[in-house]
C-alpha cells in the first residue's frame, strides 16, 4: 500500500549513488523561493531512495506522500505560469521517467531503475526550476527584487 513502510526493493545488490545524489536536484527550485516544500523533498527523497533503499522504512511513504503533494501542487499552478503545451511537455518528461522506474522495480531491472529514477529526480528538479524561473524571473538575484506570488507560487528574493 501507499502508506506502508515495506520496501519493494529488498532484491537490490547495492544502494545506487546516482539516485541518492540526484535527490539534491529538488534543492534547485529553492533558489526561487520554493520553501519549505522542496528542501523537505530533498531530505525525504534522499532518505527513502538512498539511505533506506532496499529496507523497510517510514521514509518511503513520507517521500511518496510529499512527492505526490508537490507534484499536484506544481502541476496545478503551472497552468497559471506557462502555456499548457509546456506543462504537458515537462509533465511527460518527468513522469515518463518515474513510470519507467516503477516498471523496472516491478521487473527487478536494477540498471534500468538506476537510470530512470535518477532521471526522474533530474527531470523533476529541472522542470520545477523552469517553472519557478518562468514565474519569478531573473530579478530574484537583483537588489530591486520584490517578493511576490504568481498563481500559488511564491517568488522569493536572494
Amino acid at each position: 500500500g501507499f502508506f506502508r513502510p515495506e520496501t519493494k526493493m529488498s532484491w537490490i545488490p547495492y544502494r545506487p549513488r546516482t539516485v541518492g545524489a540526484s535527490s539534491f536536484c529538488y534543492a534547485v527550485p529553492f533558489f526561487w523561493g520554493a520553501w519549505p516544500l522542496y528542501p523537505l523533498q530533498v531530505v525525504c527523497s534522499f532518505m527513502s531512495d538512498y539511505v533506506m533503499t532496499g529496507r523497510d522504512s517510514y521514509w518511503h511513504p513520507v517521500d511518496r506522500t510529499l512527492a505526490t503533494f508537490n507534484s499536484m501542487y506544481i502541476f496545478a499552478n503551472a497552468f497559471w505560469i506557462i502555456p499548457w503545451r509546456q506543462v504537458l511537455l515537462l509533465t511527460t518528461a518527468t513522469f515518463a521517467n518515474y513510470a519507467i522506474s516503477v516498471y523496472c522495480i516491478k521487473k527487478k531491472r536494477f540498471g534500468g531503475y538506476i537510470v530512470a529514477h535518477t532521471l526522474w529526480h533530474v527531470a523533476g528538479g529541472a522542470s520545477i526550476s523552469f517553472l519557478m524561473a518562468s514565474a519569478c524571473g531573473p530579478s530574484i538575484f537583483s537588489d530591486d527584487c520584490e517578493a511576490k506570488f504568481v498563481g500559488g507560487i511564491y517568488c522569493n528574493c536572494i
